[in-house]
């Protein structure tokens, strides 16, 4: 048997609903047998994946509750057994998996919580792809636009950000959230009033300050865009959502 058959064989059996006595590679003492042996190892990764679960769905498991979300989270696990050795993304089921639960009827906004819970966690994780930009064919004179790469949208029914921050049951209101993380890591979640979201969606999908103008202008006044640029780009730009490189004078 080669180490990564061993690995593998380890690997399923120490899973949540892993067979421990089908394992050949584990031998037993007089002490210890390979069963019990192997129960002390799946007995630890379960409690590793229920904690990161935890960890990743705080605010969900608090309106789940201790005793249910322990139980939600052996029944995600026996649905969906862990599939990787990345501790860290044993959660990327868990939104889908309460979306078919009957709970989600009385707590109808907990698949979009759980969902954007998740996309902190990932947000997270793409913050480390952050890279100064290689030179481009864009004018020099022009004011470029780099985004930061772990910024994700997420559109729902409802207020999520107040959701999040707050543990209440808002009632539903359609909202774009904005997810990113910041070099102190710190994952921010924060929504717009619909003028300013347009700004800045514009700014997201243009490559200069001036191109993101120019789509603005046909919806926008003058006065009223130049009043967004001067008082919300900056924080948008110190909060870390992206980076306007200045042409050289």
């Amino acid at each position: 048997m080669t180490l990564s058959q061993l690995q593998s064989e380890i690997f399923k059996a120490v899973r949540l609903d892993g067979d421990l006595s089908q394992v050949q590679s584990v031998v037993s003492t007089k002490d210890l047998s390979a069963v019990e042996r192997l129960r002390t190892y799946q007995r630890s990764s379960v409690l590793k994946i229920t904690s990161c679960l935890e960890d990743d769905f705080q605010v969900t498991k608090s309106f789940l509750g201790e005793d249910l979300f322990e139980q939600l989270s052996r029944k995600y696990f026996h649905q969906y057994p862990a599939d990787t050795h990345f501790i860290n993304e044993c959660g990327k089921n868990f939104p889908s998996f309460l979306q078919q639960e009957p709970l989600q009827k009385q707590l109808p906004f907990l698949f979009d919580l759980a969902k954007m819970e998740w996309l902190r966690v990932e947000s997270f994780f793409n913050f480390f792809d952050y890279r100064t930009p290689l030179p481009t064919s864009i004018n020099p004179e022009l004011h470029r636009i780099i985004i930061n790469p772990s910024l994700i949208k997420m559109n729902s029914s409802w207020p999520i950000h107040k959701i999040w921050e707050d543990e209440v049951a808002y009632k539903a209101e359609p909202s774009e959230l904005f997810i990113w993380t910041t070099e102190n890591r710190k994952v921010h979640c924060e929504a717009w009033p619909s003028d300013k979201t347009l700004v800045l969606n514009a700014l997201l999908s243009s490559e200069t300050i001036e191109e993101a103008s120019e789509k603005l202008s046909h919806n926008m006044g003058v006065d009223e865009l130049h009043t967004i640029f001067q008082e919300v780009a900056p924080r948008w730009v110190s909060g870390g959502l992206f980076e306007i490189l200045v042409p050289e004078s």
